[in-house]
């Protein structure tokens, strides 16, 4: 389980890499499927924009994108993107079972 951080067209300071990787751990420690985490972080026009890829077990493949005019704001939309679609799925997979 990791989490891989890239940052395209604009350089961030250690603060935003740690506040990202950090979102990225939580959602590792929420749902232990979790295999792998990637998130980028991007400047589009005068947007900061952030995206998780989420890749889970049972095939599961979660992604999420947010933009805004902070990287902050960008960067915990994006991660309340995934948590609720990775919800969605536990407990769909869960409804199965029962």
């Amino acid at each position: 389980m990791s989490v891989e951080l890239t940052v395209r067209h604009t350089e961030i300071n250690e603060k935003v890499q740690t506040f990202a990787r950090e979102k990225g751990e939580m959602l590792i420690q929420e749902f232990p499927h979790i295999e792998h985490v990637k998130i980028v972080l991007d400047k589009d026009g005068p947007f900061y924009v952030a995206i998780f890829n989420v890749q889970g077990g049972q095939a599961c493949t979660v992604e999420s994108d947010a933009r805004g005019e902070e990287f902050m704001f960008a960067i915990t939309s994006a991660a309340e993107k995934a948590y609720i679609q990775l919800r969605k799925h536990a407990q769909k997979r869960q409804e199965v079972r029962s």
